[in-house]
């Protein structure tokens, strides 16, 4: 008799021990279910003013190339000087105005119900094109110092242009040099890298949503190891 009688209590036991632990796991499931929406809200809200920068650097961009284009178009090779270095910065504008294209199609293509995964996968692959996209875009800067040459200049040994434009021009080619080779993802973690990369509000806030949405897999394990 009171072999049943334990027998009884062990099983309403495991039974009340069963129910906590589904109970358990179903309130987990909740507050994980809570968090994801939470961070992954937060996260989307982040790249909201990134699409709105996207879109209005493209605008931007279809203005300046078209400006760009009727000057060369207007002086021909009138100025070598001139002509290529205008067409250097159309060509490196169009090449961003590509990419960001691109990213714009990858912005719009996150939704709502995305996994946290996939979205981080996504954001990966911008912050890394971000950076790959910089690289391209410096290489514009020594045209910036050469539209305004002219053959007559340079032939006539004007003082001005050997000691003050061609050395600026020298600086600026061996500092797009340099910073070709040193921005790369693989760079990203130092300090001067990441602060000149914060400058922009789209790497900035691509670093925030992928910085709340891996709070979502910190929250998982803070919730296992509970």
């Amino acid at each position: 008799m009171e072999s049943i009688e334990l027998d009884k209590l062990l099983t309403q036991y495991q039974q009340a021990l069963n129910k906590a632990q589904l109970l358990n796991m179903q309130s987990w499931q909740l507050n994980l279910k809570c968090f994801e929406n939470q961070q992954g809200q937060k996260a989307r809200s982040s790249l909201r003013p990134v699409i709105g920068i996207k879109i209005f650097a493209l605008l931007l961009g279809f203005l300046w190339v078209g400006f760009l284009g009727v000057l060369v178009v207007a002086v021909g090779w009138k100025n070598p000087y001139f002509s290529i270095s205008l067409s250097m910065i159309m060509l490196f504008t169009l090449l961003a105005m590509v990419t960001y294209t691109w990213h714009l199609t990858i912005l719009l293509s996150i939704k709502y119900e995305d996994n946290v995964l996939d979205t981080q996968t996504k954001i990966s692959r911008l912050k890394l094109s971000t950076i790959q996209m910089l690289r391209i875009i410096i290489l514009q800067l020594p045209f910036h110092c050469t539209w305004f040459w002219s053959p007559n200049w340079i032939n006539s040994h004007d003082i001005k242009f050997w000691l003050i434009s061609f050395p600026i021009f020298l600086f600026f080619t061996a500092l797009t040099i340099w910073l070709f080779f040193q921005i790369k993802p693989e760079n990203a973690h130092k300090p001067w890298l990441k602060k000149f990369l914060s400058l922009g509000i789209e790497y900035k806030n691509l670093e925030q949503a992928a910085f709340m949405l891996e709070e979502i897999n910190e929250f998982k394990k803070d919730l296992v190891e509970a």
